[in-house]
């Protein structure tokens, strides 16, 4: 395999768990806010932002080149 980044986000909107065990190389983990990802794809890269459903709640967001 190559190298590449992977998305993996889960908010299917049952109630929220602790976190049993973090993956290595995880940039950052939140299991206290609902909300949704927004993934914007162009020629040469993306952009996504984690928006908390209430507003007022965890978000986080990051861009990067593609491969």
């Amino acid at each position: 395999m190559g190298d590449y980044d992977v998305i993996v986000l889960g908010t299917g909107g049952a109630g929220l768990t602790p976190i049993g065990w973090i993956k290595p190389n995880s940039e950052i983990t939140n299991n206290t806010t609902h909300g949704v990802l927004r993934i914007v794809l162009r020629d040469n890269g993306y952009e996504w932002e984690f928006m908390a459903s209430d507003k007022t709640g965890f978000t986080d967001r990051g861009s990067a080149p593609c491969h």
